[in-house]
This record gives structure tokens, sequence and C-alpha cells, in this order.
């Protein structure tokens, strides 16, 4: 997880596409996907702004544990 966040604080923009799939993924940790979302915010890159608005639309309605975490961190870049 920390190496995901790392690439958001360094703003590796040439990594959007990784932290895309990663965002993506349905196996592996929830935690990653959910730094994953945070790295890209983290960008500020405005395909990293329209992906994080994209994202909140799609959780915006859900409610389980994935969905309430990745809201509360998408939260912070809208």
């Amino acid at each position: 997880m920390a190496a995901i966040s790392a690439l958001g604080i360094l703003g590796a923009t040439d990594q959007l596409p990784l932290l895309k799939r990663l965002a993506e993924t349905k196996t592996g940790l929830w935690q990653d996907r959910a730094m994953a979302l945070k790295a890209i915010g983290d960008l500020g890159h405005p395909e990293a702004k329209a992906y994080i608005q994209q994202q909140w639309k799609a959780y915006e309605l859900l409610s389980d544990k994935e969905s309430t975490w990745n809201k509360a961190i998408l939260a912070l870049y809208l």
C-alpha cells in the first residue's frame, strides 16, 4: 500500500494507467484499490480529477464496507 500511495505523493502522472487498473481490479485486497484511488487523487492531474469524479458516481449509491471507505477517500478530492 505504501508503494501505491507513493506514486501519488511523488506526482507520477505517467503511472495513472497502472493506478486505474489497480483501482478497478476485482482481485486482491480492497485496501489496495482504496490506496490506488488516494494516489490518483493525490496526482491532481486533470485526467485524475475526472477519474475521481467518475468513481464517485460509481460508488455514490453503494453502502458495503469497501464502497464506504472509497467514498470517504474520494470525498477528499471532490
